[in-house]
C-alpha cells in the first residue's frame, strides 16, 4: 500500500481499504473483531507466539508460499472454537466473488488466531461462523471507534490488550500492525 494510502490519524483504518468490525457476546464474554481488506485484499504478516497458539491459514502468510494477499483477518475469543468465525467470513466474501481465483469460483484466503478466554463467562459460548458475520455486519470506521469485544474486554480477569500502529517504509509504502495480546496476571498463575 502506498503511503499516500494513509490518512495519519493513528488507527487501523487511516489504511484505505481497511474496515474493521466486531461481534460480542456480553454475557459470555467473548467476541471476535474482522478486519476486512477492500479489493483484491492486502499484503499481510503474522508473528504468533505463545504455549498454545490457535492459529488458522497464518502459515500462508510466509513470504516463499503462493498466496500473497489476504482478504480478512479474524481475532477472536473462544479458544480453538473460535477459529470457525473465519469461515463465516470466507462464505461472506466468497457470496461478494472475493478472494484467490481457482477455475470457476474465488477462495477467501481469510487468517484467524484466536485467544484462551474459555474460563471467563459462559466455556459453551464462543465465536462461531455466524459470529464471523455479525461481525462484518458491525463494521465501523476505526478500530478505537467501538472496543474490541464491547463490554466483554472489562469482565476479563487479564484484560485484552489491542494496540495499533501506522507506519511507512522506503518513504512510498504504508505499513499497519494490529498486536493483540492476552496477558495473564500473574497473582492468578499456578
Amino acid at each position: 500500500m502506498r503511503a499516500s494510502d494513509v490518512d495519519r490519524r493513528g488507527t487501523l483504518t487511516d489504511v484505505r481499504g481497511l474496515a474493521v468490525g466486531h461481534w460480542t457476546d456480553e454475557r459470555a464474554a467473548t467476541g471476535c473483531t474482522v478486519v476486512l481488506c477492500d479489493g483484491d485484499g492486502a499484503v499481510a504478516g503474522v508473528d504468533v507466539r505463545g504455549a498454545a497458539p490457535g492459529t488458522r491459514e497464518t502459515d500462508l502468510l510466509d513470504p516463499v508460499n503462493a498466496v500473497q494477499r489476504v482478504h480478512g483477518v479474524v481475532i477472536g475469543g473462544g479458544s480453538a472454537f473460535g477459529l470457525d468465525a473465519a469461515g463465516g467470513v470466507m462464505r461472506w466474501l466468497e457470496a461478494h466473488g472475493r478472494g484467490v481465483e481457482v477455475g470457476p469460483l474465488r477462495v477467501p484466503i481469510v487468517p484467524a488466531a484466536v485467544l484462551f478466554d474459555l474460563p471467563v463467562g459462559r466455556p459453551d459460548v464462543r465465536p462461531d461462523a455466524a459470529a464471523g458475520e455479525a461481525a462484518l455486519g458491525a463494521v465501523v470506521g476505526a478500530l478505537e471507534e467501538a472496543a474490541p469485544y464491547g463490554g466483554a474486554q472489562r469482565r476479563l480477569q487479564a484484560p485484552l490488550g489491542f494496540e495499533v500502529d501506522v507506519g511507512h517504509a522506503s518513504g512510498d509504502h504504508a505499513v499497519v500492525r494490529l498486536l493483540v495480546l492476552r496477558a495473564v496476571d500473574p497473582r492468578r498463575v499456578g
